[in-house]
């Protein structure tokens, strides 16, 4: 016959209460591991920004498969701006172009034959934007101010995001270096351009760097 096993008068009997703090116990592990594993996945490198964001959300962006740049982002759903992808880690984008070409007097910004530099970016936002260029005059007649400025998107080039370089003589020039912040809709080109009042100016060894900042 079975012994049936008999309750030791000194373990505490499990009670209602013992299970609802089992229950408690149970479900809160279960729901760090849901997050965890939420987070695991938000994590996987993406290619656009997530259609249902949840507050806290990391997501590492492809932003240069080329030269393997990736931007990492937070969503800050308690953010009181437009833009709640906060920019957390990864290294900016950039173009160059180291050739020399001159332009000759314009009231106007313009191209050189090489175009650029140029980066699109991929969302709307503010971002961090960085440029510079090498300038001096090849014909002078006076001390000449050559500028190159960034163009954003549709909007027309300006003095108000320029840079500038003092040229006091033919052959002798300056270095035109400048950093903002600008807002970007999607998609917009930022493209360097460049003029100088009168006689022709130079430019070489151009570039351009972009890093975002908050974006949506």
């Amino acid at each position: 016959m079975a012994t049936v096993p008999q309750q030791n008068p000194n373990q505490n009997p499990i009670g209602p209460r013992h299970l609802q703090r089992i229950v408690a116990i149970t479900n809160k592990h279960d729901n760090r591991i849901e997050k965890l594993e939420r987070n695991s996945k938000a994590r996987a490198l993406v290619t656009s920004l997530p259609t249902v964001p949840y507050d806290g959300q990391e997501i590492i962006y492809q932003a240069d498969a080329a030269h393997g740049i990736e931007w990492r982002f937070r969503y800050n759903a308690s953010s009181v701006l437009a833009y709640k992808w906060e920019f957390i880690g990864g290294s900016f984008i950039s173009d160059v172009v180291n050739t020399s070409e001159t332009a000759a007097t314009g009231g106007a910004y313009q191209d050189l034959a090489t175009v650029g530099p140029s980066v699109t970016v991929p969302f709307a936002g503010v971002y961090a934007v960085e440029f510079g260029s090498q300038n001096d005059l090849t014909v002078f007649t006076a001390n000449r101010i050559v500028l190159t400025t960034v163009k954003i998107g549709g909007a027309a080039a300006s003095d108000s995001n320029a840079a500038w370089a003092s040229c006091t003589a033919a052959g002798f020039g300056g270095t035109a270096v400048r950093s903002q912040l600008v807002t970007c809709a999607a998609s917009d080109v930022l493209k360097l351009m460049y003029k100088v009042a009168a006689d022709t100016a130079r430019w070489q060894n151009r570039w351009l760097r972009v890093t975002p900042q908050i974006v949506g």
